[in-house]
């Protein structure tokens, strides 16, 4: 169990660390408000908390707002959501980030933040004087108290209601000076201002409940789903239904008719308790609450519904935002429009806003119903069965993917449903196409026709070059699809049986050298490789196309058993970067490309790079790179690291989560777009352009205010620029060099401090900035010291 001590610690540290901490970069976030796990109502908006953050919905206007970590939100995966008396609200974040946010909804910032290193918060309640907050927290359930203080809520202590272990904490109610927790073993209650709540004796039951599902409050009744029953509790319980099998959620509306909502339907129950009418939802509903207008609002997985209780009548309303918040792989096209493709289908953005194709086994082959009206939720539906994305190509206007191992299955009709490469028409969707086991020469894994493929890349000509890590036979595990839809295998006669290139991750050619080269993962085999192979496509005596090849083989890690390559990015001549396990290393080849040696260092040791990291080059030859499990690097061509080699993390960014999977480039605006397993990140990149004179440089803000959390920034340095900083009388206080944590791109900062760490006075003062090459600029600042 959680300890007060151990609460204190973590809130103070935690506080410490989100006010103080200034953010690296200018950031948006881009999450999907679809999957509403809870609602409440506020005057006329709708406040819902959604795994990509908060999401209001203005029920006059039908406009959405929403809310991320951009706006102050410590966690954009939210699970339960609460109002206080101030009209702030109280939010609890999902598993496995399980901390608890009071936010002012007005002024859009955050008020508090408790992190005490919570898995899950479930349920929340809050009356004028007092918070209670159920948690998860490893195996172990448990309550949080929160009193109001000082004008302030405060952590106080935690409340236990069962000697047994708990398997679920469903919701938390207050009526009068009585806590009510609803649980797997029941209902108990507790009188929280006469009694000490950490001890489960001072808890009773209430009788004859047992496998609660929901406890939901209206006034002094609470409405109870248990064993399949809903019961209703004033100051007894009385049995309202035994009708309530299935159910998830249960309330009573305005003139007193009882409702409750399964997965995929609505059930209206008489006086008596018996079902009276039902009505099937098209989306799965989470939860159920009555409006003050005597309607229903529901929360599901795409969205709300507005259910008139008395026509029965539904309104759908979703927003316009990617279907999902898990991309695995990322491009940008050459109209600056980002595709993003992942687990759920493609997400494509556009100065419109999101649009939609969506997989799904359950449609018909492709589903049409969008608009031009790009206010609320875009999308198609298209039918296949998907898995992780490993790759994103555009090809002559076409989209291609790979899905990363798809087992097929037969529909209801009869029809093979899998994976494989998949390509749309970017301006036709509904031109889409599925090369599989069955109607192309990518070769299977199994008699089943199971595939997994990963990396892909388009060639000058146009050639589609496809690593198809999961083919049975060796001499198809690298496939060429050329723009006349002719498929060409890649022979592996040349090398030996235990130098195969077995299991190929990424691949890509090199224009001007006639040149492939390919990364290998030894999880199969212990044998992983970095290939090098040159080659050159013709046609035989029958005009039909064939491939010469030569291959090469190097280890990528010569001191090292594992020589996996998950990725790999070429940049100078002869010059190849390979992300292994054990980080990134640089190889570099003799001019026929038969030998390589390598860089004696080993950037981003220790970093946690596994399957699914990638690295990629902007058009600086800047190398980023991601680990799905430890953020985000970025390796600068100079070789120092940006903004340090600690890389971008969410708690010194907005970077959404640390498990990163792709990286994509929008050079023409200088933009990184960032996919995350919470959502897709963009960062404006502050080295995008070489900068040639420091016509641009200003500082900002001005005059700056010290003591502050936030640095004063120097925008528009050249590259590899130094600053000094002087009085008017030419003293010198600090000296900022390129090489430090205090520049990063075109810009550096500064904390108002002297090199030996005292605060500066009020007064003016003299940045000179120079650079490598000679030039330099002197501009004046001001400073206010409060």
């Amino acid at each position: 169990m959680l300890h007060k001590s151990s609460v204190i610690f973590f809130w103070s540290v935690l506080i410490a660390a989100a006010f103080s901490q200034s953010r690296v970069g200018e950031w948006e976030t881009y999450t999907s408000h679809l999957d509403v796990a809870q609602s409440v109502e506020v005057g006329d908006t709708i406040v819902s908390a959604t795994s990509g953050g908060i999401l209001l919905f203005h029920k006059t206007t039908g406009q959405f707002e929403m809310l991320n970590n951009i706006d102050g939100l410590i966690t954009t995966d939210v699970s339960a959501i609460a109002i206080d008396k101030n009209g702030n609200l109280w939010l609890g974040g999902a598993s496995p980030v399980g901390v608890v946010q009071i936010y002012d909804l007005k002024r859009h910032e955050s008020i508090s933040v408790f992190d005490f290193d919570l898995s899950e918060i479930s349920a929340i309640t809050v009356s004028d004087s007092v918070a209670f907050v159920a948690y998860l927290q490893n195996q172990d359930w448990g309550i949080l108290e929160f009193i109001w203080k000082d004008d302030a809520y405060s952590y106080r202590q935690i409340f236990n209601p069962s000697v047994e272990q708990l398997s679920t904490i469903s919701g938390v109610a207050i009526r009068g000076d009585s806590l009510f927790a609803a649980t797997d073993l029941g209902i108990f209650v507790g009188n929280y201002r006469d009694h000490i709540l950490n001890y489960p004796q001072n808890w009773s039951l209430l009788p004859g409940l047992t496998d609660v599902v929901r406890m939901q409050q209206g006034g002094n009744e609470l409405l109870i789903l248990a064993g399949g029953d809903i019961w209703s509790y004033n100051d007894s319980l009385q049995l309202v239904s035994n009708h309530g099998t299935d159910m998830l959620d249960v309330v009573r509306s305005s003139d007193g008719t009882i409702f409750a909502a399964a997965n995929n339907h609505i059930n209206r129950y008489d006086s008596d308790g018996n079902v009276e009418s039902q009505w099937s939802s098209k989306e799965n509903i989470q939860r159920v609450i009555s409006l003050s207008d005597g309607n229903l609002l529901l929360s599901t997985v795409q969205g709300l519904a507005l259910w008139n209780s008395t026509d029965e009548t539904a309104s759908w309303f979703a927003p316009n935002s990617p279907a999902s918040n898990v991309y695995t792989a990322l491009t940008v096209l050459d109209d600056g429009r980002l595709v993003a493709a992942g687990n759920d289908g493609v997400a494509i953005l556009s100065e419109d806003g999101w649009y939609n194709l969506v997989a799904s086994t359950k449609a018909e082959l492709f589903h049409e119903f969008t608009t031009d009206d790009y206010s609320g939720l875009v999308a198609d539906t298209v039918m296949y069965r998907t898995n992780r994305v490993w790759s994103v190509v555009e090809r002559n206007d076409r989209i291609f993917y790979t899905i990363q191992g798809a087992q097929p299955t037969v529909t209801g009709s009869g029809d093979t449903l899998r994976g494989g490469v998949m390509s749309f028409d970017l301006e036709d969707p509904a031109d889409f196409q599925i090369y599989d086991a069955d109607n192309s020469d990518l070769n299977p894994h199994n008699s089943d026709g199971y595939l997994n493929l990963r990396g892909l890349f388009v060639d000058g000509d146009d050639n589609l070059w496809i690593s198809n890590f999961g083919a049975a036979d060796n001499d198809k595990k690298i496939t060429v699809f050329t723009p006349d839809s002719h498929w060409i295998h890649i022979p592996q006669t040349d090398l030996s049986s235990s130098n195969k290139c077995d299991n190929p991750t990424d691949i890509l050619v090199k224009e001007d050298d006639g040149i492939f080269m390919v990364g290998s993962n030894a999880d199969h085999n212990d044998d992983g490789k970095f290939f090098v192979c040159e080659y050159v496509i013709t046609k035989n005596v029958s005009g039909e196309d064939t491939v010469l090849v030569d291959w090469n083989s190097f280890n990528s890690n010569e001191s090292s058993e594992d020589n996996t390559v998950w990725a790999q990015v070429s940049s100078e001549t002869s010059t190849a970067w390979v992300l292994t396990p054990l980080g990134l290393r640089r190889l570099t080849f003799n001019s026929t490309y038969t030998s390589a040696s390598q860089y004696f260092y080993t950037y981003f040791q220790g970093v946690g790079f596994g399957e699914g990291s990638k690295i990629v080059s902007d058009n600086r030859d800047n190398i980023w790179l991601n680990s799905t499990s430890n953020g985000l690097y970025v390796l600068l061509a100079n070789s120092s690291a940006w903004p340090d080699w600690n890389g971008f993390h969410p708690d010194n960014s907005y970077l959404l989560s640390d498990e990163v999977f792709a990286v994509a480039f929008d050079e023409e605006r200088g933009i990184a777009y960032i996919a995350t397993s919470k959502g897709i990140n963009s960062l404006r990149i502050p080295f995008a352009e070489k900068r040639t004179s420091y016509s641009t440089l200003r500082a900002f803000p001005s005059p700056y205010r010290i003591p502050s959390s936030r640095p004063m920034v120097i925008d528009g340095l050249m590259d590899e620029s130094s600053l000094k900083i002087f009085t008017l009388s030419g003293r010198l206080l600090r000296t900022i060099k390129s090489t430090s944590g205090d520049v990063s791109g075109y810009q550096a900062f500064w904390d108002g401090r002297t090199d030996s760490g005292e605060l500066v006075g009020t007064g003016v003062y003299l940045v000179a900035a120079y650079e490598q090459g000679g030039e330099s600029y002197v501009t004046k600042i001001a400073v206010i010291r409060e």
